[in-house]
């Protein structure tokens, strides 16, 4: 009896494991990146000003559709500092960032064969505000692109 007693527990093991799920929902929150657009030339996409202060990092997303343009590139870029301007509107010491990061700049930039792909990179630095830049170089064909960010709040659950 024993015996049948610890296998049966031996087997239930696993399965407990896979039973529970950690909580995402209640502890990323949603940043505005910025919107889906359809970028027919070589026009920059920013973020808005992002205050890293109230997270303890962020990861970024940048979506892309069907890629039309043959050799366009299309690289990201991210920069910050620790003062805003008296209307909060720009960061009056930004320069930019190259360190910092959960991935690197180059795997986060893609190319014109990056069709419905998904490329990301987390931030983790000391910067207090950053904006992100998608900049496309020789885009002449329509690419669908879009920015989305998300946040693991110092203060939690979100809402």
């Amino acid at each position: 009896m024993k015996r049948l007693t610890l296998i049966l527990i031996f087997l239930a093991l696993p399965l407990a494991a896979f039973a529970q799920r950690e909580d995402l929902h209640s502890t990323l929150k949603p940043i505005v990146g910025f919107a889906p657009a359809v970028e027919g030339g070589d026009s920059a996409h920013s973020t808005g000003i992002i205050d890293t202060s109230l997270y303890s990092g962020i990861e970024f997303y940048f979506i892309t559709g069907t890629l039309e343009d043959n050799n366009a590139v299309f690289t990201v870029s991210v920069a910050g500092g620790d003062v805003l301007d008296v209307t909060g509107t720009s960061i009056t010491d930004s320069a930019a960032i190259t360190s910092g990061f959960i991935g690197t700049i180059a795997t986060a930039s893609f190319q014109y064969d990056d069709d419905n792909e998904i490329h990301r990179l987390g931030y983790v630095g000391a910067k207090k505000y950053i904006i992100v830049t998608v900049t496309p170089i020789g885009n002449s064909g329509n690419a669908p692109i879009a920015c989305m960010a998300a946040g693991r709040p110092r203060v939690g659950p979100v809402e």
